[in-house]
């Protein structure tokens, strides 16, 4: 507390340790705002100081730099608008404007993730990072097929049932024919995914 040193009452293991794990959270910190920075100065991703359903707002300004037009399309990651970018009052240039669901949108309740087939496994997210003490980053993503996808669905219907036996006989594909299937991220906890 005083700034003195007792070495009677210090633990080099427990120093290493906190050292370890505070230069993993600088490096996470570092890597994420590092892409940030890029995404900023190739223009393709501008922090929103806010957002009301009908514009954004990225600078200071009285006026929104984005008012949005019709609706695009949407699907698992977001909503895609038509939008005008403003310069004072006048729309400049028709553009097109993604919002993101947020990251603990729920694609599919837990319970149904339970028997998810894993396509890529990530890490199991610490107390730590669940908790938003530390950075959640792409290790933590797990890639699981979408249980409700439409194709996945018809993998697992039965197509026809053998005569002989009586067991049914499934469609699993072959190399000629492509199969369509979505995935969704997903991560772990002691729990499992979510």
């Amino acid at each position: 507390g005083n700034g003195t040193f007792d070495m009677k009452t210090f633990d080099m293991k427990t120093f290493e340790s906190a050292l370890t794990a505070q230069e993993e959270e600088y490096s996470d910190r570092v890597i994420l705002n590092e892409r940030r920075r890029m995404k900023e100065r190739d223009g393709f991703c501008v922090p929103v100081l806010e957002y009301n359903g009908h514009e954004i707002w990225c600078t200071h300004g009285s006026k929104p730099d984005y008012a949005f037009g019709s609706y695009l399309g949407g699907g698992v990651a977001g909503v895609v608008y038509e939008a005008d970018r403003m310069v004072a009052d006048d729309p400049v240039e028709k553009v097109a404007v993604k919002i993101l669901n947020p990251v603990s949108f729920r694609l599919a309740d837990p319970s149904v993730l339970v028997d998810a087939v894993v396509v890529r496994e990530g890490e199991v997210s610490s107390d730590d990072i669940l908790k938003k003490r530390k950075v959640m980053t792409e290790k933590h993503v797990w890639w699981v097929v979408n249980p409700n996808s439409r194709n996945l669905r018809a993998l697992r219907r039965p197509t026809s049932f053998n005569k002989d036996d009586g067991v049914a006989q499934i469609d699993r594909g072959c190399a000629t024919k492509g199969l369509r299937i979505s995935l969704i991220a997903a991560y772990k906890d002691g729990e499992g995914l979510k």
